[in-house]
């Protein structure tokens, strides 16, 4: 009899022993996580955000490296603004030493062109480029017209400009070039027309006669004033793929540096299991003790 009331005491202390109440779960989590220290975020994450976005520059970097190159990389702190400064420099420097040459040659080759202009007037009005061309490939202009006071006669030497702009002239609108038409035919009158519009008048008339070797000095001229006007206009389209090809990299950057940027906040929630010395939690039993 005694034996079975110890047996039975101490079944009922091992079930007490091996079973938990919520109560008991609840404080034993608790206890846990007093323990467990509070997680922080580091500050060098938040400056190393700060910098990712400093980094990328304002919204109108692009635009400062439109208008001067490099402006957008220096704002976003990237060490290749200098080579867009230093072709912006080197491009600039050569643009405007290749026009302010062209532009001497030119003066130069027109004071050469009244030197042939001379010999029939001391009023030098300025011609038009295509006027200083025709100049280098003929000796003379000729005469407008040969017989003044009357109707208009063009010239008919063909060594000159205006005999060769008459010759053309025949050999467009007459049915023979050397067959003279009637004056009041629709083909005489349209090649008159034709001369008259590009045949040099009197005020520009010209011969090089007994000046050869100034005419050699205005076609090298001339060639030099074109060749330095032509190299200043491939400056400038390198001035200006300059500042494109520098406003593309501060977008394309701009673009990429908000591309990493974090654009949410994001939570982690996490749990610690608990098991004391080692076994799970049970079950909590009902009043009927059963599961």
């Amino acid at each position: 009899m005694l034996l079975a009331t110890v047996s039975a005491a101490s079944a009922q202390s091992a079930t007490v022993d091996s079973t938990f109440s919520p109560t008991t779960q609840l404080d034993a989590r608790t206890s846990i996580l007093s323990v467990v220290p509070p997680l922080k975020v580091s500050p060098f994450a938040l400056s190393h955000q700060a910098l990712a976005r400093s980094s990328s520059g304002p919204w109108w970097a692009p635009l400062a490296s439109a208008v001067v190159p490099g402006a957008g990389q220096a704002i976003q702190r990237k060490q290749r603004a200098l080579p867009y400064v230093a072709a912006e420099a080197f491009l600039l420097v050569q643009f405007v030493d290749s026009r302010r040459t062209g532009r001497v040659q030119r003066s130069e080759y027109r004071d050469l062109a009244q030197i042939a202009r001379s010999f029939f007037t001391d009023r030098f009005v300025v011609g038009d480029f295509e006027y200083y061309e025709r100049m280098q490939h003929f000796i003379e202009s000729g005469a407008f017209d040969v017989n003044p006071g009357g109707e208009l006669e063009p010239e008919e030497d063909e060594t000159t400009f205006n005999g060769t702009t008459w010759r053309l002239a025949r050999l467009t609108y007459w049915e023979d070039p050397e067959v003279v038409p009637p004056r009041e035919s629709e083909e005489f009158k349209r090649s008159i027309d034709f001369y008259s519009n590009r045949a040099i008048k009197e005020e520009f008339r010209w011969s090089w006669r007994n000046a050869q070797f100034e005419q050699d000095v205005f076609s090298r001229t001339i060639q030099r004033s074109n060749s330095a006007f032509r190299l200043s206009s491939q400056y400038l389209g390198v001035l200006i793929a300059n500042h494109a090809l520098s406003a593309v990299d501060a977008f394309i950057t701009l673009r990429l540096s908000r591309r990493r940027e974090p654009s949410h906040t994001y939570h982690i929630d996490a749990s610690i299991p608990w098991a004391p010395f080692g076994r799970s939690p049970r079950p909590v039993l009902g009043n009927s003790g059963e599961p």
